[in-house]
Parts: C-alpha cells; structure tokens; sequence
C-alpha cells in the first residue's frame, strides 16, 4: 500500500526516521536536526550550492548540462535503477568517470553523499578504491558491503575531512582500525552508524568520542563488546549528542544510562532494548531534580528488570516522552501505567506488550490521561477486557492498535472500536488504519463487519487464529501465507491487507456468514508479539512483527491437534506436568523426611517383659540410686557409689540362678583396684599423678586360659584375647550424670547380668570396668592400663554419654571386623562420619576410646548420647529428663555388641607381640558404616568404597561419551546444536537445542548465595537462636532456597523455555558430583575418610539419571529428518528490524501498494530497496533479507507449554524414574547425618564454638537435600513454593527476634570460685557467652554494688565478682588452713626441691609453676612407657589426685637454669601457687555463691563446672 507522507517541510525539519524496532516513524511536530535535512540515501550528483561554487580546482570547473536538471527529474530518472545489474552498471561509469583524469569536469569534487547499500556483495574494496578521491563527501553509506574491509573503508575515509555522517553498519569485517582513521580525519563527524560490527571495542570509541566532538547521532546497535568505558567517554566528551542507540549492547550497566540522561542535556532519542544489565537504579540514581525536557524516545523493550520505581522515575525526569516502549518488561504493573499518565497530551506511541500484570483500571487512567495517543500496543496482556478496549476506543486520534492474545475481549470490544470518536474535530469515522486481533478467539463475524464498516482508512486487519475466520469463502480474500509456512499455518492464517480489507468488507456486506465453531489450534501470527513463553528474541512492531533476531521454532509439517492439552495430561498421572511432578516429589520428601525425624527423635520404647537375662525394672531402680547426688571423683558420694556398685555386683554374681545338668557357669572375679596409680602428661604442659579405685569384673569365657595368671607377677594370659565393656561411674559435680555415664554402668551391671546367666556363657573372657575419674581427664581409663586385666581384652565396647538422651550412636570403631558385632543391634544408629569429625578434630570432646584404642592398642567401639548438650553436665542430666526407652537402646545395643565380640572365634583380633607394650590386638580393615532408618546397619571396607569410587570415576563419563557418539552417529544428538541445515539447502533452521544449559548455575548459585546471606544475617543478629529452635532455621533455609530455586527456574523457563532443562541441570550436577567424588577419592586414599560415603551413592544414582535422560534423547526423530520437514525459510526480518509504526514486510505482506511514490526526498538508487541510513535505519543483510517474520506455529499436546516442537515424542514417565535415582539416595543418605550434626553441634555455641559454622552446615546440607529436586523444580506449580515463602517471612522474624534460650534448652553458664588463702580474697566467676553471661552476674544480689569484671576466656568471656566465702572445710578453719604444703630445697643437688601438699576435707590439689620444671616424680608412683610423664616443654601444673581424704602428697621436682628455660630471668628460682579442690555439691550452703547462681539466675540458664573443681584455694610459694 502507499504510505502516507507529511506535508514536505525545510531541512531543518524534515523527519528523521528511528532505528529502534520498536520506535515509531517521526510524525510532522517531531523534533529534528541537521541530519534530517535529506535523505541520507539521495546521491548529490546535481548543481552545487553556493558552497560548492566556491570550490577551487587546479583547472576551472565546469558544470555538466546534468547540473541544470531539476531535483525532481533526477530522482524520477535514477528511481528507476531498480535491478542490481542496471546499479552496478551506474557505479561501474560513476568509478570510470571519478578515476578519469581527463574527464570533461571534476567529478571527484562534487560527490557529496555516497550510498553503496543497495550493491551489497557487489562492493569490495576495488570497487571503492576510485571513491578515495572524493575527498569532499559529506555522507557515506556503505550498509551491508561485507566485502569491504578495513583497508576499503579506511581509503575511503582518508582525508574525507567533509564528513558528517558514516553508516558501516553490518560491516562485521571491520575493527578498531577503521574508527581510529575516522577519529583521525572527520573532526565534523555528526553521525556514526557502526551496527552489527562486533569487532569494534571500547579502545577506538573511546578515541572517536574524544576527537569527533560533534557528534549527534550514534548507533552501536549489537556491537556487543561495547562496555561502560566507551559509553562514559561519549557522555563526557559529545555534549551535542541527540541520538543514541544501544540495542543489544549487553555489556552496558547502570552507570551508563545514568550518566547520558544527566550528562546529555539535549538528548531526544535513547533506545536500550534487551540491555538487560539495566535495571531501575539506572534512573533512580539520577540526580534529584533532573530535567530532561528534550527526551521524546525511550525504548526498553525487553530491560526485564525494570519495574514501577524506575518508570515513576523516568515520568518525572521526562515529561514530554513522546514515545515509550516498555514491551516485555514483564515487571511493570498497574503503578507504572499511573505514572505513564502524567505525561498527559504529549504522548503519542506506548508500548506495553507482555507487561500481563497491566489491568483495566491502569488502561482507562491512561486513555483519559493520554487522549493523544495515535499508536498503542498491549499485545499479551492478558488481564485486559472489553472496559478497557471501549475506552481505548474513545482515542480521537487513535491509527494503530495491537491487541494481540487479549483473549477476554469480545464483540463489544470490536463494536466500541468501530464507534467514531466523539470530540470536537472529529470526522464523522473511525481513524484506525492497522488492526491486530490475533488470537482474540471471542471475535464473531458481527463485530468485524462493524469494524470494517467504520473504519474507511483501514488497510490491515489480522484475525489469525480467530475461528470465525477459518472458512474458505473468508480466506480467500486473505493475503497469500508465506511460502515457508507449514500446511498447519496455511490453515490458521488469516490477514488481510490493502485491497484485501476492501474485497472483505464488500462480501461481508453482500452476505452474512453464518459463524461456525472451530475448537482447534490457534498459532502464532506474523503479527503477533511472540510469547515469552516461546523463548523468542524478537522486537515487535506495533503491528506486531517478530522483527528481531529472527530466532524463532520452525515446525514440522503435522496434523491439526486440538488446543485443549489438558485432558491427555490428567490421562497420564506420571507426566512430566506440574501437578504430577508437584504431588510426587512433595510426597517422596515427605515420605522420607517424616520417617527420618520420627527415628532421629523418637526412642525405640522398652519391650514390655524383660528379655532372658536382663531386668529392665532392676536397671531403672539402679540408675536411680546412682544418680541420687553428684557423684564426682572428689566427693563422698563417689566413695558410696563405689561401695554400692561393688555390692550390686556381689548381689548379681550371687543371684545367678544355678545351672541344670551339663551346663557350664561362668566363673566370676571382682577385682577393687585400690592400689593402681599412675603419672601421665595429659598434655604438653599438664602432667597429672592419679590413684584409682576402678572396679573390673571378669567373666571367664569358655576358650580362656583357667589358670588365674593375673595373681602371678609379670603373669601373662593365653589364648585369643577377651572382650572389654568400660563405663564411668563418676559424674561432673554440676550434674546427676544419668546418661554420663549412669545409663553405661548400669548397662554394664545388666552385662554382668546376662553373661552370668546360663545359656549366655560367653565364648571369649568379658572384662567389664567400672572406671572412676573419667571426668577429670581421662584418668580412670588410663590408670587401668595398670592392673593386670588390662593385657587380656583385644577388644572393647565403650560406653558413654556427650548428650542427655535419645538414641545412643555408634560414634567411632576402629575398623570394619570389630564393627561387625554391632551390625547385631536391633535399632543401630551412627555414621562413620562421626568418626571423620573425630578424627579431624571437629569434635573435640573425648571419651575413654581414645585411651584403649590409641594408648593401649585394642580395638573396639564407642557407643555414646549426644543429644541434647544443654542438659549435658547439668543437674538436668537426670532420670526425669531421660527415659527407659534410652536406658533400653543403650542396654540392647550393648547386649547385642558384647555378644557379638564375646562368641567370636575367629583370629582376626589377633596380631604379633608390639614392642611398645600395646596389646597384640592386629590390625583391621579402615570401615565405612551408617545406618537406614535406625533399623538396617550397613558395613563394608573402606577399600572397596575406594575401588568402587576410582571405577565409577571413569567408567561413568566414558557411558555417556560412548552415548552421545551414538547419539551422533544416529544423527540425533540435539544438546547443545543451535541449527540444522536441512539436505540441498543453504539455509541453517534453528533447533534451541543449546536452550537450558546455562540455567544450573544460577538455580544452585542464587539459592545457596541467599542461604549463605542467611546464615550471615541470623550469626550477626541473633547467633544463638540455633540453640534451641534449629527447626525454625531449618524452615527458614529450606522454604528460602527451595523458593528462589523455583523462581529463577521459573523465569528462565519463562524467558526461555526448554524442554532439555531436566538433562541439562542433570549433567551439571553429573559433573558437580564427579569432582566431589575426585575430593572424596582423594581423602579416602590419602587420609582414609570415610565420612564422604554419600557422594558415592549420589554420585552412582545421578549418573543413571543422567544417562537415562541421554538415552531418551533416541526417541526424538533424526535432525536430517526433523529439518527436512520444514519448508526452507526465504527471508527474515532485520536484526534490529524496520521502525515501528512505519511500513514493514509485516504478516509477510510484499505488496506492491506498499511501495512509495518517488519523492524528492526518494532514494536514487531505487525503491525496490529499504533505505539504510539514518534517516530510515533498517538492517539488512544476507542472513537476514531472506526471512519471513512469519510464523504460525501448532500447538502439539505432546509439547509442554511453549518447549521445542521436537520433544513431542521424547518419554513422559521417565523423570520419575529419574527422580527415584537422585532424590531417595540423598534423603536416606544425607537427611539422618544432617540431623546429626545440628542436633550435635546446635547447641555448643554456648561452650565457645562458631555458631556460624552451624548455620553454614545447614545450608550446605540444605543444598545437597534439595539439589536433586532441580531438573524438575520448573514444573512446580505455585502452591508449594508461595506456601514456603510465607513459612520463610514467618520463621525469618521468628529467627530474628525469638529470645534464643528457654526451660528446655537452657544456656549453660561455668561456675568456679577462686579463693587466694593468702589474702582472703575470694572471687566467684561465670563463663559463658556475651551479653547474657554478664546480665545474669550483675544480676546477682552478692554483685549488687560491685562492679563484675569481664573479659575475654579463650572462646568466651569470664566475669567474676566478689563472691560469698565458701563452707567447703568443715568448723570455722581460717582460709590459711585449708591448704598446706612443705617445701625443702635438696642440699646436694641444685634446683631440685621436695614439696609436700595436703588439703583439707579433699583429695585433689595440684601445683602450679610460673615457669615450666624439667622433671618431677610423686612418691610411691608408677610410671609407663605408653603414658609419658614430661613434655620436652616442661611441665607447669600437676594435679594430684588420690583415694584417700586430706592426704599428703610428695613431689620432688627440678626445674632448669632460667636462661635454658627461656627466661630473661637470672634467677634459679622457682614460684608458683599449690592449690587444692573441692567439687562436693551435695550439701546445700557448702558452695553459697553456686546456691546464689541458681537461685537468682533466670529459669533459661543451666549451670555447669568450668574446672575440677567448683572451689579453688591456693597459696603461693618461692623456692630460692
């Protein structure tokens, strides 16, 4: 059709045409400039002006009779050039006669505009070599002439000082080499076109920016490796710039577009389409009350993150925007078009395609705002009905309207548009000249004869996909389809076009036919502004042309499907839709996670009737005797427990029931080993002297040695060894210990039980020790290594307690054979990797395991509570707080190990004589080991995990290698192929295979980043809420990430959807998990850490997942196949397409009465060709001139949503197989060491541990529990991610403001109160964690008046005050007589001296050194190779501990010279302090600043001993 033309103005305001897609044609009151003064494309071959005649050459100048035609004959004369043979022929004579030397007149000097666009691939660098002498151009267009190169464009711009305006656009040869001669020689450049010349960079821009100061107009559309850099320099350095296009200048940030709007005042035209680094800070850092009155244009389209704040801000920065595109900013709402309102009258285009949150309200507002709006687009916005349509309708001036899938409007609608408006000028009819209303599926034959009626001036009218429609005696007035369009969108294609309208609206008059409903599938239109949804990178014309990259899915040709997918989805419960795979993995994590907190909390309950053997009863009434008082080493009570364990035992061994004929009864031995002491460095400072009073009980086996070798001195034993149960019968003087350890003595006593019994006869000797001192250091088991039992055990059974309940765990063993035994246990619990964090020293609380098996060489287990460490060492460690059903997991998990190891007879726990006096034990395999469920234990050798690992290492990625070579040589590998070229054809048809594959990094990155956010919030704000509400942070973490994790997948699958995401976020984790298994391969060999078990197993099932998915790939078609059914593509709409508004090749129209009337203002080189200047910036290329920017596309059931057309045949139900490979390994695995390690570590902030470290833990473990719900969290449905948001807001407040401590998980504060015998002066202090340790001191009634000083205590803070004196010495003995010592220097021998201490009412004391002694011995002390007694550093404090009350201890020491010890010291003195202990709390108003502490501290708060002892007295001494 012919285009409507502005009345002709002067040159200064003739109309400049945009280069954006989606910016309008200027109209007759656009602002123009210098640029616009002709068209870019005109050829100056004609009279000079009065510059030109005043040019002088080296022989007078001759003006040819051509230079007497009028203007208008010469563009009517060269319009007709329309073939390239008849332009190439013209340039070919121009050359001649510009290289002539003799020519009749100075060609050379009066070219002043050269447009070569229309020759493309006839221009190479030759070609233009002539042209090198027109040094007076003044315009140079060379579009499209990829030909040329550097050394062509830079000849031609060699001393071309004359030159104002440079189009090389899509000249991709080009580089910096070019600009840099253009910065060089046009200092009057004004506008440079440099689109689409990717090898351009920031180095020559910045040049041209800073020596072309005059630049108006710049385009750098595509130029992809534009920076900010290039852009600062051009808004610091062009003040005049007017025009600046950025499209696709993906590298451009914030600072950018902040920097032209507030540098640039004169700025009219700015286009950012797809810069998709901008968001709204760009404008909302823009300085306060900016103006930026000159801004007409402002394109957007698809900055995605822009939102409301941002548009506000631009309204008001820019009040007369004319123009503003905002498609595809899917963020904008309602707020936005409020804004938009106040620009009243001057705007005239707005485009907001796709922004669906847009509702009527907001669109009325602006109609009755904005009445002048000639051009609006709101194709996509789906919320829009026939209020807003009618409103619209009112528009007096309104040309164009794009309302392309607004599938709620109806006849109303189409009635209210073909109304004329009713103003004051009006003519009488409608001004509507292009009309889409594709896809409006509610439109009737009714309301489209109206319109047509109404509207005189319309010349297009697009109905694709409308049913009504879809009748032969309709379509045939319809435009012919484009030839590459498949049977499927022939059928549903329906626009008409110039005279099409016309021979429409006569028929429709003529008669009326009857409408027919068509329930089919509706495709996409030419005109339509492609979904999102499709993935499509296009712009869009207000008429709704896909103008963009031209990247589009081309359709096999196929029959016509239904629309309603619906129904084939509910068919197949395990398709890969949304609820199917919402409802199964909700309920797969739902049915593994219950079972696991069910096991990690609940108890297995104690059988109702005792086994044979055993008397629960008897050991529930036993621990209750036993925790009756605190029990610590230093206490009466110790000596009664210890008297009454010996007459349990006693009552036991004599109430065994005697044997029938024929059986065997054990022999029993009960040993008090009241005479075993040792000296030992606890550790390289600290030596300590202990006397011990453990208890052993020996049950003889039935393969032991009946000989009672142990009464013989240096008596050894025979045979294979027995079988040892330890566990400690004294407690921490703050604590009842019920579970450390009365759950483990009276275990044993029920072992002693059981064994005794007939029938239960063990195999191998059973050694059962109750040791006594295990809470000061260790020292009960250690001083057992002196009695003569300690050389039989081989191995041994540990029992003990780090928690205050539960389930007791298997926390170490020594190697895979002794673990063997446990497998035996009815509910085993425990993973190796408590054993790792042991052995790395994670865990650094200790248990008598280390003594047996590292000191003394057996090999054995350790069965310990763990949970919870807020009532471990306080006095809620008792039997209210724990249960029989812990007393019973502990007693039948001991039961069943000990019977395990005692009926071994095997010589596997033998091995040759040590030399280093250890028990000949041998040596095991390294295990791995971890329970399911709490029920099934699972043992193997590490070594075979280890070989197991290394083969799945290689074996695993050569599978999928050979795979994809399989897949290759069958021809249908699609992963990671962009195109396919179909067979006899030089076209390349998009496939999308490479769709997807970059989304796992920001679906793992984004969530886990936020979580780590998290998890640094929460340790700054309130660190130890962990302590007691690690569920809440658990929610807290798990809603946040599994919510983002569904929202990044969800706008990815949005902006691109891909049906390849499952097998792409599987490789990613395939390939994340193989560098894990590296690391854990790594630590199995070289360190032998087990604990990374799990990575082998989620490594094992994320392969087959994985494979599985490239096995799928097999039943898509060939791609030979797939592209030889698509009709070959004939041409493609630009890259940065035609402007909006203005003509196009739109719905594939070609028409000729769309081609334009030769004006003055008409190219010279023809109409048969876009003009490519600035003036009409349309790009075209080889690649692109031949493709339609139509499309129509079938909607197949068997294609999820808007995925790849190919995938209609790959397997529905697989991804449940997959997801049953990935996500059960890792919640059985990976959920019960999660748990263990919160509830383990959740509560040891309080004993100065990172708390943070938790919270890490947590999201790392977070992480792994839900990485596997990534290949398929994209097809959630709403429900459950929206529900975790709220639970993350509610339980983010909670964690952030919830008081972290309550009665039940109390903090624990360390009480000791040092007293200086000396002076008198006594000081009670509380460590603990700030600022609670010191609210609750200052809040003591002793601490009122004084002032509690704090500071720091290794991980935590001390504060201590003036106490209330202790009673701990019976009668009223002065401070001074509580502790007593003697000190005699030896005559003969220098620096050596004896000192003897004693305390009163106690057994402990010890003595502290300023500096370190070289050596010292304890009278009557036993010494031991394996236990060393001195540290090459020296020893600075000796504790001395001993059986008997108010003894006296002799210490003889020798310390060395000052100078060899270190000292600057010249003296051989030596000072320190002797101090004595007392830990007895049994007594109330013995320890009255402890009866204080918990009386008058609050009910969160626990109490627990920071040292030995509760009360500390010492006295200084001075040895000259």
């Amino acid at each position: 059709m012919a285009r409507s033309r502005q009345p002709t103005r002067s040159s200064s305001e003739a109309p400049s045409e945009s280069s954006a897609s989606t910016s309008p044609e200027r109209v007759a009151d656009d602002d123009t400039d210098f640029f616009t003064q002709a068209n870019d494309s005109q050829s100056s071959i004609g009279a000079g002006n009065s510059r030109d005649s005043t040019m002088q050459t080296d022989r007078e100048a001759v003006l040819p009779p051509i230079a007497y035609l009028p203007p208008e004959i010469l563009i009517a004369i060269f319009s007709k050039l329309t073939s390239t043979k008849d332009l190439l022929s013209c340039l070919l004579k121009i050359t001649a006669a510009v290289s002539k030397a003799d020519s009749f007149f100075l060609y050379s000097g009066l070219v002043k505009r050269l447009n070569l666009s229309a020759l493309t691939e006839e221009v190479s660098d030759g070609t233009v070599v002539p042209f090198s002498q027109c040094n007076r151009i003044e315009r140079l267009t060379l579009t499209n002439c990829r030909k040329l190169t550097d050394n062509g464009v830079s000849d031609l711009v060699e001393g071309s000082r004359h030159l104002q305006a440079l189009d090389v656009s899509d000249l991709r040869s080009l580089t910096d080499h070019t600009l840099l001669k253009v910065a060089d020689n046009c200092p009057r450049l004004q506008g440079l076109n440099i689109t689409g010349c990717t090898k351009v960079t920031d180095d020559s821009l910045v040049v041209v920016s800073q020596k072309c100061r005059f630049l108006k107009r710049l385009k750098l559309n595509g130029v992809v490796q534009v920076t900010d850099k290039s852009i600062m320099s051009f808004a610091q350095n062009c003040s005049a710039i007017l025009e600046i296009d950025l499209q696709e200048c993906k590298l451009v940030t914030n600072k950018s577009v902040t920097a032209l709007m507030a540098t640039l005042q004169n700025l009219r035209e700015l286009r950012l389409a797809h810069c998709t680094d901008i968001d709204d800070s760009a404008f909302l850092e823009l300085p306060r009350h900016i103006s930026m009155g000159s801004l007409r244009i402002l394109d957007l389209t698809a900055c995605e993150n822009i939102r409301d704040d941002a548009v506000e801000q631009i309204v008001n920065s820019a009040p007369r925007l004319r123009n503003l595109v905002l498609a595809k900013c899917r963020h904008i709402t309602d707020r936005a078009v409020w804004a938009i309102c106040k620009l009243g009258k001057n705007l005239h285009y707005v485009h907001l395609g796709h922004c669906s949150s847009i509702t009527d309200g907001a669109v009325m507002q602006l109609v009755k705002s904005c009445n002048r709006i000639r051009y609006i687009d709101l194709a996509c916005c789906g919320r829009l009905t026939d209020r807003s349509v009618k409103q619209l309708a009112t528009l007096p001036k309104l040309r164009r309207i794009g309302l392309v899938k607004c599938q709620l409007i109806t006849d109303e609608s189409i009635l209210a548009l073909a109304q004329p408006p009713t103003s004051e000028h009006s003519t009488g009819f409608s001004s509507l000249e292009r009309v889409h209303l594709s896809y409006c599926v509610n439109l009737t034959l009714a309301g489209i004869r109206a319109l047509l009626n109404s509207c005189p001036r319309l010349t297009h009218l697009s109905l694709t996909g409308v049913a009504s429609f879809l009748r032969e005696e309709l379509t045939r007035f319809c435009r012919e389809a484009p030839p590459e369009f498949t049977r499927q969108q022939r059928e549903v294609f329906c626009v008409f076009s110039g005279d099409g309208v016309k021979y429409l609206r006569e028929h429709m008059n003529r008669e009326a036919a009857p409408q027919r409903d068509m329930n089919e599938a509706t495709m996409y239109d030419d005109d339509e502004e492609l979904d999102e949804d499709e993935g499509q990178g296009c712009r869009i014309s207000l008429s709704g042309d896909c103008i963009g990259s031209g990247r589009r899915e081309l359709l096999p040709r196929r029959s016509r499907i239904p629309m309603d997918s619906s129904k084939a989805s509910r068919a197949n419960p395990l398709a890969f839709t949304p609820w199917p795979v919402t409802l199964i993995t909700a309920a797969v994590y739902l049915a593994f996670a219950i079972p696991l907190l069910v096991v990690h909390h609940v108890v297995p309950p104690a059988p109702s009737s005792d086994p044979v053997g055993l008397n629960l009863t008897e050991a529930w009434s036993d621990l209750q005797v036993l925790t009756s008082g605190y029990r610590p080493y230093n206490s009466r009570q110790n000596d009664k427990i210890h008297e009454w364990i010996l007459q349990r035992i006693n009552e036991i061994v004599e109430g065994v029931p005697s044997t029938r004929i024929g059986e065997r009864k054990s022999d029993v031995f009960v040993f008090d080993d009241t005479r075993s002491n040792l000296t030992f460095s606890s550790r390289d400072d600290l030596a300590v002297y202990f006397e011990g009073t453990n208890i052993l009980v020996y049950i003889r086996g039935e393969d032991d040695d009946l000989e009672q070798w142990w009464e013989f001195p240096g008596g050894r034993p025979k045979g294979k060894g027995g079988v040892l149960v330890n566990a400690h019968y004294d407690s921490v003087s703050t604590g009842f210990g019920a579970t450390d350890d009365g759950v483990g003595v009276v275990t044993c006593l029920q072992l002693i039980k059981y064994f005794t019994t007939p029938k239960h006869a063990p195999r191998r000797g059973l050694v059962v020790l109750f040791n006594n001192g295990e809470e000061d250091s260790l020292n009960g088991a250690r001083v057992y290594s002196q009695h003569p039992l300690s050389k039989f055990p081989h191995t041994f059974l540990n029992l003990e307690g780090a928690g205050a309940g539960g389930r007791a765990v298997l926390f170490r063993s020594s190697d895979a054979e002794v673990t063997v035994p446990y497998m035996r246990s009815q509910h085993p619990f425990g993973s190796v990797l408590a054993a790792d964090g042991f052995e790395t020293g994670l865990l650094r609380s200790q248990t008598d395991y280390i003594v047996f098996e590292g000191d003394l060489g057996l090999r054995g287990l350790d069965v310990a509570f763990m949970e919870p460490r807020s009532r471990y060492h306080t006095d809620q460690d008792d039997t209210r707080h724990t249960s029989k059903s812990s007393l019973w997991h502990m007693l039948s998990t001991a039961v069943a190990t000990t019977e395990g190891l005692v009926s071994d007879s095997s010589n596997r726990f033998e091995g040759p004589p040590r030399d280093d006096g250890k028990v000949a034990s041998g040596t095991g395999s390294k295990a791995v080991w971890f329970d399911l469920f709490g029920s099934t234990f699972v043992l193997f050798r590490l070594h075979t995990l280890f070989a197991l690992s290394v083969t799945l290492l290689v074996v695993t990625p050569l599978v999928l290698l050979v795979t994809s070579i399989a897949l290759t040589k069958v021809d249908k590998m699609y992963l990671f192929r962009t195109s396919v070229r179909p067979e006899g054809s030089l076209e390349v048809l998009p496939l999308y295979g490479d769709r997807g594959f970059s989304r796992f990094p920001f679906l793992l990155g984004i969530p886990t980043a936020v979580s780590i956010g998290l998890a640094y919030l929460l340790d700054k704000v309130n660190p130890y809420i962990i302590h007691s509400s690690q569920y809440a942070v658990w929610s807290m973490i798990v809603s946040a990430w599994t919510f983002l994790a569904w929202f990044v997948s969800r706008v990815a699958d949005f902006a691109r959807p891909s049906a390849f995401h499952r097998i792409y976020t599987l490789t990613w984790t395939f390939v994340v998990m193989w560098v894990l298994q590296v690391i854990s391969t790594v630590y199995e060999a070289r360190w032998g850490l087990a604990g990374t078990y799990f990575i082998f197993f989620g490594f094992s099932g994320t392969f087959l997942a994985t494979w599985i998915s490239y096995l799928e790939l097999f039943s898509l078609p060939r791609k030979s196949e797939y592209a030889n059914e698509l009709r070959p593509v004939s041409r493609r709409a630009s890259s940065y397409g035609s402007r909006l508004g203005g003509p196009s090749d739109e719905d594939g129209e070609g028409d000729e009465e769309d081609e334009e009337e030769p004006t003055e203002s008409t190219s010279l080189l023809g109409t048969g060709a876009q003009r490519t200047t600035f003036a009409n910036y349309v790009r075209v290329s080889a690649e692109t001139a031949g493709q339609s920017s139509n499309e129509e596309h079938t909607h197949d059931v068997n294609v999820y949503g808007l995925e790849q057309r190919w995938s209609a045949t790959l397997p529905k139900w697989l991804w449940v197989l997959q997801f049953l490979l990935v996500a059960p390994i890792v919640l059985i695995l990976v959920g019960p060491l999660s748990l263990f390690v919160t509830s383990a570590l959740n509560q040891t902030g309080q004993d100065g541990n990172s708390t943070l470290f938790v919270y890490i833990a947590i999201v790392a473990f977070s992480t792994i529990l839900l990485t596997p719900v990534l290949p398929f969290i994209h097809r959630y449905t709403y429900h459950i991610p929206v529900f975790l948001l709220a639970v993350f807001v509610g339980t983010l407040i909670y964690n952030l403001v919830a008081f972290p401590f309550s009665d039940s998980n109390r903090l624990k504060l360390f009480f000791v109160q040092e007293v200086d015998l000396d002076t008198g002066i006594n000081t009670a202090s509380l460590t603990g964690v700030e600022p609670f340790v010191h609210d609750v001191a200052v809040g003591l009634p002793s601490a009122a008046g004084q002032t509690v000083s704090c500071g720091p205590f290794g991980d935590r803070v001390k504060c201590s005050w003036t106490g209330i004196p202790p009673r701990v010495v019976a009668g009223d003995k002065p401070f001074e007589d509580w502790v007593s010592f003697e000190i005699s220097k030896s005559a003969d021998k220098p620096r050596h001296a004896q000192i003897k201490v004693s305390g009163q009412n106690t057994r402990a004391c010890k003595i502290l050194f300023d500096s370190p002694v070289k050596n010292f011995h304890v009278a009557n002390s036993t010494h031991d190779s394996r236990f060393p007694h001195t540290s090459s550093k020296g020893t600075k404090e000796i504790r001395l501990w001993s059986r008997t009350w108010e003894d006296t201890w002799t210490v003889d020491v020798e310390w060395s010279k000052a100078e060899d010890a270190g000292d600057n010291s010249t003296s051989s003195s030596l000072t320190g302090h002797v101090a004595c202990l007392w830990s007895d709390y049994n007594e109330p108003s013995v320890i009255p600043a402890l009866d204080e502490v918990r009386q008058y501290g609050p009910s969160w708060l626990a109490v627990s001993k920071l040292a030995d002892g509760l009360v500390e007295g010492r006295k200084a001494f001075e040895i000259t």
